[in-house]
């Protein structure tokens, strides 16, 4: 979890599909479609970035400095690598 008032980077736009046994548990927390690709705006607030995205699927939670970061859970793994913030 990031600390309040901690920037983080949040996904702003594109597609994704959610597959496997992770995937009933998006669907069943945010309506995310599982098995097709589907735009990131059907499930993720763009109006007000980055305020709008809060607690949603597109808040990462991933703190805005460099280093790598990984999480996973059930059904799901991300590893991110972060080398610059500007």
């Amino acid at each position: 979890m990031v600390p309040p008032g901690t920037a983080s980077f949040f996904l702003t736009g594109g597609t994704a599909e959610v597959i496997g046994r992770g995937a009933s548990i998006l669907h069943a927390l945010f309506g995310v479609p599982v098995g097709v690709p589907f735009s990131l705006s059907t499930v993720c607030d763009f109006s007000n970035v980055p305020t709008s995205l809060a607690h949603s699927p597109c808040d990462t939670g991933v703190p805005a400095v460099q280093g790598h970061f990984g999480f996973t859970g059930p059904g799901f793994e991300i590893q991110i690598q972060v080398t610059k913030v500007s």
